[in-house]
């Protein structure tokens, strides 16, 4: 049985599952701060590993970015890079971003705290956990010659790619899938795109909605129940609803709801049972 077989079977009742094999680790010494050279705190990130596909005497080592959400190791409906790790014949580590998940360096989040979350801070992470992850691979294997690959997608691809630019002595390589490293001003194209890709029926509900929200921004808000938020993160939530269902391949569960909904108010409620 194949190791994508052995996944879909133990994850078959799960929305979300971890792959089997991996361990649940603790690094210990992450620095706070990398670039204080009076700040000696430190605190423990959270990292997962993954051995299915390691051969020691002549493997390497591929090191997945987990981005900006808490980090549970390799999921099941993520499983590209364990076929990375296996042509490398690799050891497989994911470890948590700081400030997400169970990986903390700061007590709270005020604004003084999340200074310290920065891609510079990241990337330092990302390089003094290889530098413990490699001696920790030495005492294994006594191998000093171990080649490491950093990969990633969007936010986290960004981070691959520059972490090869920045440490280019650590890694052989990376890969940047869908890699966010081109900031666009006013970038219209991606909602072009979704517009393109969704029936007509549908792009055209979320135009009466759009339109509807635009004519009297402080009735869509009470409409929606978003009283509370500004201007800009209302119609920021109201979009994004949309655009999200779109790029990760559900626009089923946006666009059914709207088939053989005509009228503009019956359209605006099937909005608010989406929303919601």
């Amino acid at each position: 049985m194949t190791l994508r077989a052995l996944v879909v079977l133990v994850c078959l009742a799960a929305v979300l599952c971890q792959i089997p094999g991996q361990s649940e680790l603790y690094y210990h010494g992450q620095e706070v701060d990398h670039f204080d050279p009076l700040n000696f705190d430190t605190f423990s990130q959270r990292y997962y590993r993954y051995d299915g596909e390691w051969v020691p005497s002549n493997g390497g080592v591929v090191l997945y970015i987990c981005g900006e959400y808490e980090c549970s190791g390799l999921q099941d409906f993520r499983l590209w890079p364990l076929d990375i790790a296996a042509s490398l014949n690799a050891t497989l580590v994911v470890p948590e971003h700081r400030f997400y998940g169970e990986t903390q360096p700061m007590p709270d989040w005020t604004v003084d705290s999340l200074r310290l979350l920065t891609v510079e801070q990241a990337l330092a992470d990302l390089a003094q956990f290889l530098d413990y992850f490699q001696a920790q691979l030495f005492q294994e294997t006594g191998r000093t010659d171990i080649p490491v690959f950093v990969i990633g997608a969007s936010y986290p691809g960004a981070l691959s790619a520059w972490f090869r630019l920045k440490y280019p002595h650590m890694v052989k390589g990376s890969i940047a899938s869908s890699g966010v490293i081109n900031p666009i001003k006013d970038f219209h194209s991606f909602d072009t795109h979704m517009y393109n890709a969704i029936p007509g029926y549908c792009s055209n509900a979320i135009q009466v909605v759009t339109a509807e929200a635009e004519r009297d921004i402080p009735a869509a808000k009470a409409r929606y129940g978003a009283e509370a938020l500004s201007d800009f993160d209302f119609f920021y939530m109201l979009i994004d609803a949309a655009v999200g269902e779109v790029q990760y391949s559900a626009q089923g569960a946006l666009c059914d709801r709207f088939q053989g909904v005509t009228e503009e108010e019956d359209i605006l409620d099937t909005w608010w049972t989406f929303w919601m």
